[in-house]
């Protein structure tokens, strides 16, 4: 069985139920000279103050059992925690005692503990320290938290995140073993991109099109995710691919009217593993159904990130589909679409854009087109793109299909329900 490198765990709510508040300890008197000296441990368990026993902590009823196996399965523990008392938090951490599963012999937690980020800043820095201490690569990580807000770990580094279920519990050994089961569905479909050779990707596909501009497009030629931007992002944060080239190429320019051409560029996107890709869950939503969207616009980080949350949990239960997926979806038709013609201005080829009498590229007024969402850790894991500047591909006359992802449901073992092909007649549009 496969294991990350490095198990991250928070404290408050997680490792424990509660929250260490340096405020509230020492009020009925004090212990030594130091906060911390407060502390006492009952039964291996609780964490209280000796002179106030209402104020106390207490480990997850599992929380042991989990560090035997992380230590049996030679696994790094990191300690992650936005706690700002860092060294009450290594007392308390230092008084339990756990068993190590090699030797039987006992010893204090802290024994075990590698990467020791006990500091009120974002979790991103936490974990950019561990990786530049540890020489281990994002996508070797795992975080056990409750709060919905550091899953920008996984969003805009690569680490999985795993919410606890009861933060009145704590972590709990289903937790444990539902966000293992995830970091290796993660593992399983990463394929790394490749260096020189005649044919380092044997089962590449070309799987859509992307319009963007010149930063995100280097990004995509090496296989990385997409960065934050203040693009909506109506599905939450991803990589948002079409099947048709003239989409790509209006919203090459679309909300970068005033850009020069030379940060308008047109991507074709490809998996690295075709194979993978059609053995991996995808499911297709319906634009306006149950399924939750987000708005990243007008909303915090916090709220954004309990919105993919609840969506996660949403397709779950529509679909029984578990992250990694890739969404689909239908997108209403957008009028303001027609007014960016492709390429620099009057060159040729089928990726430039009609005019507002025959709507976009071709495509009649008033018709949806598909898109195809690739959240980050997939992205990471499986796609790239070969992005080319929209002037050169329209002077050049340049050709490319549109793959209408309607037709690929059941070739590419895409899941739709009884609301997605309900959807589809109402509009009276074809799939297959």
């Amino acid at each position: 069985m496969e294991f990350p490198k490095i198990v991250a765990l928070d404290l408050d709510n997680t490792f424990w139920s509660g929250w260490l508040n340096e405020h509230e300890l020492g009020k009925n008197g004090w212990v030594g000279n130091k906060i911390e000296d407060n502390l006492e441990i009952v039964q291996n368990r609780i964490i209280r103050d000796t002179w106030n026993h209402l104020k106390w902590v207490k480990v997850s009823d599992h929380i042991f059992s989990i560090i035997s196996d992380l230590i049996w399965n030679q696994v790094s523990i990191a300690i992650v925690s936005r706690n700002s008392n860092k060294d009450l938090c290594d007392r308390a951490l230092w008084l339990f005692q756990v068993e190590d599963p090699w030797t039987l012999e006992t010893s204090s937690l802290t024994k075990y503990i590698k990467y020791d980020e006990i500091i009120d800043q974002s979790k991103q820095e936490h974990f950019q320290r561990i990786k530049d201490w540890s020489g281990v690569e994002y996508h070797d990580m795992i975080l056990f938290d409750d709060e919905p807000r550091n899953s920008e770990v996984e969003l805009w580094q690569g680490v999985t995140f795993h919410k606890v279920h009861d933060p009145s519990v704590g972590l709990t050994w289903q937790d444990y073993q539902r966000g293992l089961r995830t970091w290796r569905r993660n593992n399983r479909i990463r394929r790394p991109m490749p260096g020189a050779g005649p044919d380092p990707l044997p089962n590449r596909k070309h799987i859509g099109y992307v319009g963007t501009d010149y930063a995100a497009g280097e990004r995509y030629r090496q296989g990385l995710r997409r960065l934050r931007s203040n693009r909506p992002s109506r599905w939450g944060w991803g990589m948002y691919v079409t099947d048709n080239p003239r989409i790509a190429t209006a919203f090459a320019k679309w909300g970068r009217e005033n850009d020069p051409p030379t940060n308008h560029w047109f991507c074709p996107v490809f998996v690295r593993d075709f194979v993978e890709f059609c053995w991996m869950d995808k499911v297709w939503v319906k634009e306006t159904g149950v399924i939750r969207q987000t708005d990243n616009l007008h909303n915090s980080d916090q709220r954004i990130a309990e919105v993919q949350l609840e969506r996660d949990r949403q397709i779950a239960s529509a679909f029984g589909v578990s992250k990694p997926y890739i969404l689909f979806s239908k997108h209403h038709y957008m009028s303001n679409l027609r007014h960016h013609r492709g390429g620099g201005g009057g060159g040729g080829g089928v990726i430039t854009t009609a005019g507002a009498g025959a709507g976009v590229g071709g495509i009649t007024p008033g018709t949806r087109f598909n898109e195809m969402v690739v959240y980050p850790q997939v992205q990471d894991a499986l796609f790239y793109g070969t992005p080319i500047p929209l002037a050169r591909v329209a002077q050049a006359g340049a050709t490319f299909a549109d793959l209408r992802y309607h037709n690929q449901i059941r070739a590419w073992n895409i899941k739709a329900n009884t609301e997605t092909y309900g959807d589809f007649r109402a509009h009276g549009e074809p799939f297959m």
